[in-house]
């Protein structure tokens, strides 16, 4: 799944949006299944931890039948920008706090 995930790079031409930190959205479809959308989804993101980006990833409806996969590889940095500030301001958005004890 490297590959896939090198797509949304490569469409950006390796250059993130400054300020989100995302490079281009990709879509893929052709899964019959919402079953199997959720194994390509957890594929992404298993690959997306090894080359050391993070990912936004959705399962939609296909219109002509079937599901796709909208997702977006984001800039390592800015993803944990993004959780810094969304912990020191509304901590009851974000659904994992690592340091939290308990």
């Amino acid at each position: 799944m490297d590959h896939v995930i090198r797509m949304s790079i490569d469409r950006a031409n390796g250059e993130h949006h400054p300020e989100s930190g995302r490079y281009a959205e990709v879509v893929l479809n052709g899964m019959s299944s919402v079953d199997h959308a959720r194994e390509i989804r957890r594929a992404l993101y298993r690959s997306a931890r090894y080359m050391k980006v993070s990912l936004d990833a959705k399962i939609e409806r296909c219109p002509s039948g079937g599901h796709q996969i909208r997702f977006t590889a984001i800039n390592k940095e800015h993803a944990r920008s993004y959780i810094e500030n969304l912990r020191a301001t509304a901590p009851h958005k974000v659904s994992y706090d690592p340091y939290a004890r308990g």
